[in-house]
C-alpha cells in the first residue's frame, strides 16, 4: 500500500496517508527501538529525522541517510488516526448551547450593585 502524503513532527512520529485515505500515525521512536547505526540516526538527530521525504517512485518515506521502509510495516506499526481522534473527543464533555442574553439584560445583583454604586456617589 503506497504512502501518498506525510506530515513528520518533532517528536519522532510522522502523520502518514495512504493510498486506502487512511491516516495513521507512526512512533519513529518506539519503531525503531531495537534497531543501531543509521536506523537509529532517525529517532536520535531530529535533522535526519526531518529530512523525510515522499519517495514518488515506491511511495514510502527516505530520509537524507538513503534508509527507507517498507509501507507495510510503516502501515502496520502506525495507529489509525481517526480512532485515536474519535477516541480522545469521548474524554471530553459534550458542549452545551449557551445562549446569549439580551445586551439590556441586569440580573438581580447588577440592579443591587447599581443602586448602590448610586447611593455612594451621592454621599461622596
Amino acid at each position: 500500500m503506497r504512502i501518498l502524503s506525510f506530515y513528520p513532527i518533532k517528536t519522532f512520529k510522522l502523520i502518514l496517508e495512504f493510498e486506502n485515505k487512511e491516516y495513521r500515525i507512526v512512533d519513529m521512536k518506539k519503531f525503531l527501538q531495537n534497531e543501531q547505526g543509521v536506523m537509529q540516526d532517525i529517532c536520535n538527530d531530529i535533522n535526519v529525522f526531518m529530512s523525510a521525504e515522499l519517495d514518488d517512485v515506491v511511495g514510502t518515506i527516505r530520509f537524507k541517510n538513503d534508509v527507507d521502509f517498507d509501507n507495510t510495516a510503516l502501515y502496520e506499526a502506525g495507529q489509525d488516526l481517526e480512532k485515536i481522534v474519535v477516541k480522545a473527543n469521548r474524554s471530553y464533555p459534550v458542549a452545551r448551547k449557551i445562549t446569549r442574553l439580551p445586551d439590556n439584560f441586569r440580573s438581580k445583583i447588577s440592579k443591587e450593585n447599581e443602586r448602590l454604586l448610586e447611593l455612594l456617589s451621592k454621599r461622596y
